[in-house]
């Protein structure tokens, strides 16, 4: 992760992605043993901090602590041109 920063995240209730993304925010999920969390994330700088797939990265969610996670999978646009979900897979923490 590029700067050594949590990304931060806040939670959401699933439902209206599109209205997020016009928003500047991507929808995810933190996903684990027993655990997972619906999120959206600001798009700005966000795809230079996931690296590629299996890259650990720190993920703070508002209202719930702080995970270690790896990327999973990113959704990018049809043309390529915009993340459109990422799924992270938490290592530890909570």
């Amino acid at each position: 992760m590029g700067d050594g920063g949590a990304l931060e995240a806040e939670p959401r209730d699933g439902g209206d992605a599109a209205r997020l993304r016009r928003e500047g925010r991507v929808p995810g999920c933190l996903y684990g043993k027993g655990l997972h969390l619906d999120v959206h994330l600001p798009a700005r700088g966000l795809d230079g901090r996931l690296g590629g797939a299996g890259a650990a990265v720190r993920v703070r969610v508002a209202g719930d602590g702080e995970y270690a996670a790896a990327v999973g999978e990113v959704q990018r646009g049809h043309l390529g041109d915009g993340l459109v979900h990422v799924s992270l897979l938490v290592t530890r923490g909570g």
